[in-house]
């Protein structure tokens, strides 16, 4: 993993309409929290652009390119809590 930050563990106040971001990096070890369409595959590569809110699978090989979302729905958010290797 590469990354320009080393720990990104941020949630958005209350007052900016609470939630989660999409990702987490700790440590050296990063997770992704958003729709994938087709089936992923250890090794793929993903690039994460979080000024834009972008996300780029396997940007050396294809065009694949899709938005990240902020996490606002309880049900996303119960989801992420629960399956979160950062407890």
């Amino acid at each position: 993993m590469e990354s320009n930050v080393k720990n990104f563990n941020e949630n958005i106040g209350k007052d900016d309409g609470g939630g989660i971001y999409p990702y987490k990096i700790r440590n050296g070890i990063a997770e992704l929290y958003c729709t994938i369409s087709v089936d992923r595959k250890l090794g793929d590569q993903v690039k994460v652009v979080s000024n834009n809110f972008m996300i780029y699978f396997n940007p050396k090989t294809s065009g694949e390119v899709d938005n990240l979302y902020i996490i606002t729905k309880g049900y996303n958010l119960n989801y992420v809590r629960e399956h979160t290797k950062f407890k």
